[in-house]
C-alpha cells in the first residue's frame, strides 16, 4: 500500500473527506480541524501501519499534510537504507 493510501485510510475517520481536500499543502491543525489528541493519535497509527517511529521533535513543527508526509518518507527511507547496510 502506498504512503498516501495509508495516509488518507488513518485520517478519514477523523477528517470529513467530502468537505475537505487532503492535500500536501493543507495545514493539519487550521484547515483539517485536527486538536492534538487527534493528532496523536493520526501519528500512533501512521506509526504503527508503517512500522516506523516518529520523536516527538520530529512532529512538533510539522504544519502541513505534505510536511508530515515528507517526515515519514524520511523515515522509511533511512529505515530502507539501515535494512540495506546490514
Amino acid at each position: 500500500m502506498k504512503l498516501d493510501e495509508v495516509f488518507l485510510e488513518v485520517i478519514s475517520p477523523y477528517v470529513d473527506t467530502d468537505e475537505v481536500e487532503i492535500s500536501d499543502d493543507v495545514n493539519i491543525s487550521e484547515e483539517l480541524g485536527l486538536d492534538s489528541l487527534d493528532y496523536v493519535d493520526i501519528i500512533l497509527q501512521l506509526e504503527e501501519k508503517l512500522d516506523i517511529s516518529l520523536d516527538d521533535a520530529d512532529i512538533t513543527d510539522l504544519a502541513t499534510v505534505g510536511e508530515l508526509k515528507a517526515k515519514i518518507k524520511e523515515k522509511i527511507d533511512g529505515k530502507e537504507d539501515l535494512a540495506l547496510a546490514e
